[in-house]
């Protein structure tokens, strides 16, 4: 399959006329050593074309540099974290689960340096200039290797800007011969754009001295010259020349009210063509956010005797919407200066903006509840909810401010129903603060009407709270709207939704250890299916519902019954067509498999899961079944294979931010590691993977990670920290008294421990013991535990031969296999940095060393330009990889990191 491109900037269909020597200036500045380059003039004066066609023109060389361009639109970007939202977005980068900027913007920052040599696009950035300033220098600090491409109609200020000043284009002197007006760039552009509205427009010789004059009018500012050219469909040259009698003005002034006078001019004149009918939609157009469809159009720009169609192809035609394709479906948008100004005209007119914007919060709410059902199964509805997106948060805002208004109105519920119609696309995107935000404001507006409660997505919304608040880390929270919104859904007979919050209810508990309750909420929610209209949705919830109930099955040990379930809820996704759920269930059907041992089957779930979650993108259900499928490889001894796949899984978990799979990812890499003969590096693997788990309030993973360790350190000799730890997994082990596996599992640890100081009868039994617990529970912790007993004191904790021995602070590493080490002591640079990416390794597998911090390490103290820092870490790791390590050191997001697979040893460090 064919990799994605890493940019989003593409060429625009119309043609680039001129700019060349401002082109060459911005690379120019950029070879110089510039950070940061600042695009700057008025408004209207191609600041967007020259920065999209710059790096359109340079993708290329930046991505060759691990890196990637990427243009990131602030037009509609209020605030800091609006702003940091929008890169995110762009970059999909998942943000901090915080609204505190600095801790935002401190996370993106991080995120954009792990990009590597990226070319970031920040576009319409003036009216949060001064914000905007603070952002790019904090990221600026922390992302050396980023080049930050800026266009603004007032400069950031902050030290390291140069600034790009864009010029009108040139246009031609008076008296001008053919030759010579043809030559210029603004005549240029007239006659382009005004081709694409006549394919058959010529300049007579009596009209050369009128086509000079336009231009000249225009001052040669692009979007005036486009303008002007529009209005060739139904205007002669020397016509459009009466109308630009007098020079257009510039905007000089960062306190002029007007963002661009020269533009307001030319967009005035412009309306002054309109009809009044042409006039009130180009006005009404304003509402809209992030553009629009036709079909929206026709429905919040509809007046009487107006052919909507009609309307927007004249202001198509002048320019003063644009019209673009997207797939199927053509969508239209206004740029921002003149949607500003149409705004200003619909503010003349109050009662058509009551109007206006009331129509564009009911289509939207209208559209949102129509499509809300089939996006949550992904595909081209979900496409469509997230083109819309900014619409309806628009919508939503104004229906907050309606219900405010009109306490007895429908305020409130429309924006219950807008919120609740942002689930599918807010989800997958991991805007869950946003999520939380429309939620709660809507519900707290309900609650301030005179319907209340009984608003019909009421329960509803407060399930969603419920589910978002859990995603949150606040599980006490969520529970209370879960129970609140079940409640409700009870009393009005709404079995779906009742099924719903007694399935998520059950799954909050479960992660408590109480799988008896959690069944019992899971059962209640199939027995509420029942009265439920039969359907997709219906058939959807059930298999999740019964994937819910066979996970707990499973966890109890009750095998036939979790396979039964698991199966069921398979067929189920599959008659729904539910292809985005499927791997939830072929994970959980393929490891109901490997706990029967039936290889094959698990292999066979597992491959499918993989083949979707890696098309529609979806690193965290790739990262889980990474993990069970390195499971499956180390029960089949194929050890290698296990510790590349959770190598992998430990990447993508840190990656996303999910600390808690990390550290069940890590568990999974130490016992490989462990059974591999690496006793050392699993200790430090499982050390890190309990602190993970000890902050999330796993215990079961608690009790699993440290009852392992206590079997590691019985067989190194250890009584005291082995009992320790023996201690920990047994109090964590008391919460999870449902899942007697957990219970087998760590008996079998027990056994081990005892192991260490038993006669040779006693060592019989306990053996013996450990099988037939081993026997009478299918488990993969189980026979982990068993093998690591069976093989108890055959390694111990020095450093194996398939490790990387990094030895006298870096001076030397022994690569894996090798009898011979190699010398770095006279290579300074490259044994400090060897020995950071090792301590990195050592403590946090999977982490990413930014080169910012590569640099430090191998040139502590020096001042070094950019460029010439990222030469020397290229040249470093060149020279380190040509010496051996050419398979350990990698690549990883704006950084490099030695392999998690491969045991690291440093015994200077006891590491």
């Amino acid at each position: 399959m064919k990799s994605k491109a890493p940019t989003n900037v593409y060429e625009s269909p119309s043609s680039f006329v001129g700019r060349a020597l401002d082109l060459a200036t911005i690379l120019a500045r950029f070879d110089e050593g510039a950070r940061l380059v600042t695009i700057v003039a008025p408004g209207g004066m191609g600041k967007t074309r020259v920065a999209t066609r710059f790096a359109t023109l340079h993708g290329a060389a930046y991505a060759a540099h691990g890196g990637g361009v990427w243009f990131c639109d602030l037009t509609d970007a209020g605030d800091v974290l609006a702003m940091c939202r929008a890169v995110a977005s762009v970059l999909s980068v998942a943000l901090e689960r915080t609204t505190e900027e600095s801790a935002v913007v401190a996370a993106l920052g991080q995120a954009i340096a792990r990009k590597n040599r990226v070319l970031l696009v920040l576009d319409n950035v003036e009216h949060i200039a001064t914000a905007a300033a603070g952002v790019v220098a904090a990221w600026m600090k922390v992302a050396p290797h980023a080049r930050i491409l800026v266009t603004s109609r007032a400069v950031l200020g902050i030290a390291g800007e140069h600034l790009v000043p864009l010029e009108p284009l040139r246009v031609p002197q008076s008296g001008a011969s053919r030759e010579e007006l043809f030559a210029t760039e603004g005549v240029a552009l007239f006659l382009s754009r005004a081709r694409e509205m006549r394919p058959d427009f010529e300049v007579g010789p009596g009209e050369l001295a009128a086509l000079g004059d336009v231009v000249r009018a225009t001052d040669g500012i692009p979007l005036a010259i486009e303008l002007c050219a529009a209005r060739v469909r139904l205007l002669g040259l020397a016509q459009i020349r009466s109308r630009l009698a007098e020079p257009l003005d510039f905007l000089v002034r960062r306190e002029d009210r007007g963002r661009h006078s020269s533009m307001r001019r030319a967009i005035l004149d412009s309306l002054v063509q309109l009809e009044e009918t042409e006039r009130a939609c180009f006005a009404a157009s304003s509402v809209f956010r992030g553009g629009f469809t036709l079909e929206a159009a026709e429905s919040v720009l509809e007046r009487p005797g107006a052919d909507v169609l009609t309307v927007l192809e004249g202001l198509v035609a002048r320019s003063l919407v644009r019209m673009r394709a997207e797939g199927d479906e053509t969508r239209f948008s206004l740029f921002e200066a003149i949607r500003e100004l149409a705004a200003e005209e619909l503010q003349k007119r109050p009662e058509e903006l009551d109007h206006a914007a009331s129509r564009h919060t009911r289509w939207f709410a209208r559209f949102g509840r129509a499509l809300a059902e089939e996006a949550a199964f992904g595909g081209a509805a979900r496409e469509r909810l997230g083109h819309e997106m900014d619409n309806m948060v628009a919508a939503h805002a104004r229906a907050l401010v309606d219900a405010e208004r009109a306490p007895d109105g429908d305020g409130a519920e429309l924006a219950l129903g807008l919120a609740l119609a942002l689930e599918p696309v807010v989800v997958p995107r991991g805007l869950f603060e946003l999520r939380l935000v429309l939620l709660d404001r809507a519900i707290t507006a309900a609650q301030a009407t005179v319907s209340g409660t009984s608003l019909p997505d009421f329960a509803a919304a407060l399930v969603a709270r419920g589910v978002a608040r859990r995603e949150l880390g606040d599980p006490k929270a969520a529970a209370s709207d879960l129970e609140a919104g079940l409640a409700l859904a009870r009393a009005r007979g709404d079995a779906a939704l009742e099924a719903l919050a007694c399935m998520h209810l059950g799954e909050i508990v479960e992660t408590l250890g109480r799988t008896v309750e959690a069944r019992a909420h899971f059962a209640r929610g199939l027995a509420c299916l029942g009265g439920a209209a039969a359907g997709r949705s219906r058939r959807v919830r059930e298999a999740e519902i019964r994937a819910c109930l066979g996970h707990a099955h499973r966890r109890e040990g009750e095998l036939a019954a979790a396979e039964r379930e698991a199966k069921r809820a398979l067929a189920l996704y599959r008659e729904a067509d539910g292809e985005d759920r499927l791997p939830r269930v072929l994970y959980e059907t393929g490891v109901i498999a490997l706990f029967r041992e039936s290889y094959a089957e698990a292999s066979a779930c597992f491959d499918e899961a993989l083949v979707i979650v890696r098309r529609i993108g979806d690193k965290h259900a790739e990262g889980a079944v990474l993990s069970a499928q390195g499971i499956l490889f180390q029960e089949r001894g194929k050890l290698d294979e296990a510790l590349a796949c959770h190598a992998r899984a430990v990447r993508l978990f840190h990656e996303i931010g999910s600390r808690h799979r990390e550290g069940s990812a890590l568990y999974y890499l130490g016992g490989a590691f462990l059974e591999r003969g690496s006793p050392g590096e699993a200790t430090k693997l499982l050390g890190r993977s309990f602190e993970l788990m000890g902050a999330a309030g796993f215990q079961r993973y608690e009790a699993l990670i440290a009852g392992c360790l206590a079997s590691v350190w019985s067989d190194e000799g250890d009584p005291e920290a082995s009992a320790q730890w023996l201690a920990k997994a047994l109090r964590a082990a008391a919460a999870c008294e449902s899942e007697p596996a957990l219970q087998a599992t760590l008996a079998i640890h027990e056994a081990h421990v005892a192991l260490a100081n038993a006669s040779e009868p006693e060592r019989s039994r306990l053996l013996e013991n450990a099988r037939a617990l081993a026997r009478g529970r299918s488990n993969d912790d189980v026979r982990f535990a068993l093998r690591i007993l069976l093989a108890a004191g055959r390694h111990g904790l020095a450093a194996p031969a398939e490790a990387l021995v990094i030895s006298d602070g870096g001076a030397r590493f022994r690569l894996p296999g090798a009898r011979a080490s190699v010398d770095l002591s006279r290579r300074a640079p490259l044994r400090r940095i060897l020995l950071a990416l090792a301590k990195l390794r050592a403590s946090a597998p999977g982490q990413t060393l930014p080169l910012d911090e590569i640099i430090r390490a191998g040139w502590p103290g020096e001042r070094i330009g950019a460029d010439a820092a990222a030469n020397r870490v290229r040249v470093a790791l060149a020279t380190l990889r040509k010496l051996g390590l050419r398979e350990v050191l990698m690549t990883g997001q704006g950084g490099y990191l030695l392999d998690p697979a491969t045991a690291v040893y440093i015994p200077s460090q006891g590491l």
